[in-house]
């Protein structure tokens, strides 16, 4: 769900956007009908909430805007106790909160000319994670054990872009330089406490991968056909933020190299509401995932030397209605 809404009178040229993502199900339930049967249950998959609200205000050549995101990160406990001797589970108790984090975005246009527009931006890193301590009492044993986990994280990343605009043909590059650096360990981290003493405490250790900043390419262009059609490509290249995994480790990312392309039809307001020209845009895309080697150094690793690669392609059909003006 989004909405734009920009403003007149003395607000003109101030407007307002604001996007949704919510989930269609339910966030998790879970259902106990009988405590003495033992039952086996699969939590698969966290639907997550997402909100992004942006103001922005256009004087003359310049715009500038700002937005927040917020994400939602999972927090909770889980609790289970058994009773050996009457062979029974008098408490099991799993709980899931969510917990909102905040990114912030900035961006900033200049139409330096008809023909000439700059342009920068600025995102915010993003983190989303799980974290869910568990209190076990089996009898005997009883252990604590703590889970966190790294489920979504987007790097600082900084973007300037430069477009020419002209009356049968425009083309548009940009560069961003995404700070992978500042990522968290990526790695499930465990730690393992029992109550007696004979057995030790365990907890997992951190992966060791660091990632490095990156910086992504990209150049677009569009070219009139004649009449109401247009031709638009594209290419960006991306090289990956992940090192060699000559390690343990087995974070398994390559560069890519992607490319779009499309076929714009505008035409006039069919429906009778829009202000036109609408458009109707179909498009494609394909990401080459250029093939690499982990080449362990350890020859007793135990999942051994890996090669990876692929492809993607993607299929579009855009239709837009345009309201309030022209093209």
């Amino acid at each position: 769900m989004s909405l734009v809404l920009p403003f007149a009178g003395k607000l003109r040229g101030l407007a307002f956007g604001l996007y949704g993502l919510f989930p269609a199900d339910d966030l998790g339930r879970v259902i106990t009908r009988d405590p003495g049967t033992p039952q086996f249950l699969e939590y698969d998959g966290l639907h997550r909430f997402a909100l992004y609200a942006a103001v922005a205000y256009h004087l003359g050549p310049v715009a500038a805007g700002v937005g927040m995101q917020l994400l939602d990160s999972a927090q909770g406990s889980l609790a289970l106790t058994e009773d050996l001797a009457s062979a029974s589970i008098p408490q099991r108790t799993l709980q899931l909160d969510l917990l909102p984090r905040a990114a912030f975005d900035a961006g900033l246009a200049w139409n330096a000319a008809s023909w000439l527009r700059f342009g920068g931006s600025y995102r915010g890193a993003a983190q989303v994670g799980l974290s869910l301590p568990a209190d076990v009492n089996l009898g005997p044993l009883a252990f604590d054990l703590q889970l966190q986990a790294l489920s979504f994280y987007r790097p600082p990343t900084w973007t300037l872009g430069a477009a020419y605009v002209g009356t049968g043909f425009s083309i548009d590059v940009d560069a961003s330089w995404l700070q992978w650096s500042q990522a968290p360990d990526p790695a499930l981290q465990a730690t393992f406490t029992p109550s007696t003493p004979i057995l030790p405490n365990l907890s997992s250790g951190p992966s060791g991968v660091k990632l490095v900043d990156e910086p992504v390419v990209r150049v677009g262009a569009e070219v009139h056909l004649g009449g109401p059609f247009s031709l638009l490509a594209g290419y960006a290249y991306a090289p990956n933020p992940v090192p060699d995994q000559t390690g343990p480790t087995n974070l398994l990312d390559c560069d890519r190299h992607e490319v779009a392309a499309g076929l714009l039809w505008k035409f006039g307001d069919l429906i009778g509401f829009s202000t036109g020209p609408d458009g109707l845009l179909l498009g494609g895309q394909y990401h080459a995932l250029v093939q690499r080697q982990a080449l362990k150094t350890d020859p007793l690793d135990l999942y051994g030397d890996a090669s990876y690669g692929g492809s993607l392609w993607q299929l579009s059909l855009t239709l837009t209605l345009r309201f309030g003006g022209g093209a």
